[in-house]
């Protein structure tokens, strides 16, 4: 591995990457980034039908404002930081 490389992410499951490609080709075969995708991705996918389960039918009115409580807010804004730290893994730069 170079050391003085100007590219450098880390897989989350530790393995540190030099190169865009060589991250991609490790990605597409790690168990444990998918593992991590397919539950960050359920969790989504329960959030949206939890929803779709507690939403009222629609007011007979022009505009419809959807307001959701602040706990809800967080959790989602927590699932879509977490799917896009899958997707996206913050860069490592080795001092």
């Amino acid at each position: 591995m170079e050391r003085g490389s100007p590219f450098s992410q880390v897989c989350s499951c530790g393995k540190e990457c030099t190169t865009p490609g060589s991250l991609r080709n490790h990605q597409k075969t790690c168990k444990k980034s998918k593992k991590r995708l397919s539950n960050a991705l359920a969790k989504a996918k329960e959030l949206i039908a939890t929803r779709k389960q507690n939403e009222d039918p629609p007011e007979p009115i022009a505009v419809h404002e959807n307001v959701s409580t602040g706990e809800d807010q967080d959790s989602e804004q927590n699932l879509v930081a977490e799917v896009a730290e899958v997707i996206h893994p913050p860069s490592h730069n080795p001092n």
